[in-house]
């Protein structure tokens, strides 16, 4: 009988051991999936702000809010629940500071993690000195190709200084094709609203005559 107590006092054991081994591994791992979503998160929605200029145009806070929270949940695997709180944001300054809290099931209870970062536009640096490709394409004919440094705006200097019309069609603008594909029709003066962070590709955009 003695033998038998002492057995499961072991067991006992054992099993609480492995259960707080595992309460401190997921613990640390789900707090640096929630680190690393939330810095390509922010990055991703900095990234945006920077090459579409409705943004700085409207200035419109819910937007901005509305792209990290998306941003954030498409990175975002885990079973969990998560509270974002958009504690400040400001498009004109590029300022964005968010805390997100996540609560997930474990073997004893419910597990929380948290974290919060603030990313700020105007502090783009650009330490390597790096420069970066502009392309802009007629259809599949690249006709301006130009390297920027990292952070300066284009200016119009950069832009093709002619554009071909025909008699059925007129040149309305630039589309962006990279680093994604975008919407936004940029004209000659709403692109000299766009720092260059990365590599970016611009398409001609031409609309049929009535």
């Amino acid at each position: 009988m003695k033998n038998a107590i002492i057995a499961l006092i072991g067991i006992a054991m054992v099993i609480m051991v492995t259960v707080g081994i595992n309460t401190v591994e997921n613990k640390t791992m789900r707090q640096n999936e929630l680190d690393s979503n939330l810095d390509k998160a922010l990055e991703r929605t900095m990234e945006i702000l920077t090459i579409d200029p409705v943004y700085q145009i409207s200035k419109n806070d819910t937007e901005v809010a509305a792209d990290f929270i998306e941003n954030f949940l498409v990175n975002t695997t885990s079973d969990a629940t998560f509270k974002i709180d958009i504690i400040t944001v400001d498009p004109e300054k590029g300022l964005l500071d968010v805390q997100v809290s996540e609560s997930y099931a474990q073997v004893i209870g419910t597990g929380k993690v948290s974290a919060r970062k603030t990313v700020i536009l105007d502090d783009w640096e650009n330490p390597d000195n790096t420069y970066f490709t502009i392309r802009f394409c007629l259809d599949d004919k690249i006709i301006k190709q130009v390297n920027i440094h990292g952070g300066d705006k284009i200016t119009k200097g950069i832009l093709p200084q002619s554009i071909a019309e025909s008699e059925t069609a007129v040149f309305k603008g630039w589309r962006m094709m990279m680093p994604q594909e975008s919407d936004v029709l940029y004209t000659e003066d709403s692109i000299l609203n766009l720092t260059v962070t990365s590599d970016l590709v611009f398409q001609a955009i031409y609309q049929e005559k009535n």
